[in-house]
């Protein structure tokens, strides 16, 4: 009976270690497959990163596709560019000891904001397709840039100039002013010169703090020149007045070309080693920046030097009653300069009898401009309701006025900008979904430490 039973154990063991053969296989092949099918995920990650992903476009401006490789290359120049910003801001703070340092945790905080993914994003491609349609139009047009040029442009980048470096010299500058009749010199004693100063900037909303309907800046200069003259307005006079610019001379320079190449060189070989943006992409990043300017200066070359203006001073009350109280005082012989001190709102000016200087249509808000560009030089007008509150306005001239330098450029600007938002619906543009996810995050920013930030201030660093 012993051996009956030790013959009918035996099987049982030989059963139990069969299993537990079958059991450790099945775990490995099991492991096995596991690892191969994350090593083949891994595979296709990299793959599809490195070779599917960059050639495939994240958008599409008519028939050109801007690939995800450009893109990525940009972004990650653009924010290798503010990282440094940021890097240079925060090294500034620590020499301050983080105290006093208010304007530079801002700065920090909009580098911040720029740098994020939803931003950044937005921001690199609207610039990418802006370039697809000046490309488009430059070809149109036969507007080029040659090598020459982006050689040219590289080296001033680098203050390198082999002909010399370019020194300062006086030529001349158009000031325009203003010959005013014997009705405009009755009207204000006040007349606006060239050091006030007023650049039309326009204003849709009232702002915490400011009571003028328009937005601080720079004035065409004028100057009384007729006290004696007639009740018509004389036209307009130019002043040629000698300023510091940029004239072909040139002095001697000691950067030497081997200087320059090795400077540019190690820049090259900085950019590649960190963001992967070579020469070749450092180089079409200055060439499309060439091409926008020439294309900008084709595109604008009809936008008019000359503007229609009008000379104007307010009195600014809150309410319509006070706005028809300060009009009976007026048409009761009342001063105007008086009324301005002592019922003005508008701080800024009350005291030179709420003289605004001159302004163009879009300075203003909407109905403070068109009923002052209603007016006769001399006219009153009817109370006029702004977010503001409520004005008395009379008209001091009304004329066409060259722009300055700097408004003429802001107008072609602002013209160009219009005119490239008509282009992407003429020639049409698509933005894949997969834009913010194939935005890349790197190179980042480092937090900066524990210092005492201004109260209110949002913490600096990630």
């Amino acid at each position: 009976m012993a051996r009956d039973s030790k013959s009918a154990e035996r099987p049982r063991r030989l059963d139990r270690v069969q299993r537990e053969q079958r059991w450790n296989q099945a775990v490995l092949y099991g492991t096995i497959g596991v690892v191969g099918l994350v090593v083949a995920l891994l595979i296709i990650g990299v793959v599809l990163t490195n070779f599917v992903w960059p050639a495939q476009p994240i958008a599409i401006v008519g028939d050109t596709e801007i690939s995800t490789d450009d893109y990525q290359k940009r972004v990650r120049y653009e924010r290798q560019q503010l990282v440094g910003q940021y890097n240079q801001n925060v090294e500034f703070l620590q020499l301050l000891g983080g105290s006093n340092s208010e304007q530079i945790f801002n700065i920090l905080q909009q580098i911040e904001f720029q740098l994020q993914p939803s931003i950044m994003s937005q921001t690199v491609i609207q610039g990418m397709i802006e370039e697809v349609i000046v490309e488009k139009e430059a070809a149109e047009r036969g507007i080029e840039v040659t090598d020459q040029e982006v050689d040219d442009f590289l080296q001033t980048l680098f203050n390198y100039y082999p002909d010399g470096t370019p020194t300062p010299e006086n030529t001349p500058t158009v000031i325009v002013t203003s010959t005013y009749s014997a009705q405009q010199l009755g009207l204000v004693t006040a007349i606006p010169t060239a050091t006030e100063f007023l650049t039309p900037t326009a204003l849709a909303t009232a702002d915490e703090g400011e009571a003028t309907p328009e937005a601080e800046g720079e004035e065409a200069a004028e100057t009384p020149a007729d006290e004696s003259g007639e009740n018509e307005e004389e036209p307009v006079e130019e002043e040629t007045i000698p300023t510091p610019t940029l004239a072909p001379s040139a002095t001697p320079t000691v950067y030497s070309l081997e200087a320059y190449q090795e400077n540019i060189n190690t820049v090259f070989s900085s950019y590649e080693d960190q963001v992967d943006f070579g020469e070749s992409d450092f180089r079409n990043l200055l060439r499309a920046q060439l091409l926008r300017e020439k294309v900008l200066e084709a595109v604008t070359a009809e936008v008019e030097a000359v503007e229609e203006q009008v000379w104007a001073r307010h009195i600014l009350v809150e309410d319509e009653a006070t706005a028809l109280e300060v009009l009976e005082r007026l048409e009761a012989g009342d001063d105007w300069n008086e009324l301005a001190v002592e019922l003005s709102q508008d701080e800024s000016n009350k005291n030179d009898g709420g003289n605004l200087g001159w302004f163009n249509i879009d300075t203003m808000v909407e109905p403070f401009a068109e009923a002052a560009f209603a007016l006769e030089i001399g006219e009153i007008s009817e109370p006029v309701e702004s977010a503001f509150g409520w004005h008395i306005i009379q008209a001091l001239g009304h004329e066409d006025r060259k722009l300055t330098d700097a408004e003429l450029a802001q107008r072609r600007n602002t013209e160009f900008s219009q005119w490239l938002i008509e282009q992407r619906d003429v020639i049409g543009v698509e933005i894949m979904d997969t834009l913010e996810a194939r935005t890349p995050d790197e190179p980042g920013i480092v937090p900066i430490g524990n210092f005492q930030q201004p109260p209110g201030a949002v913490p600096v660093g990630p």
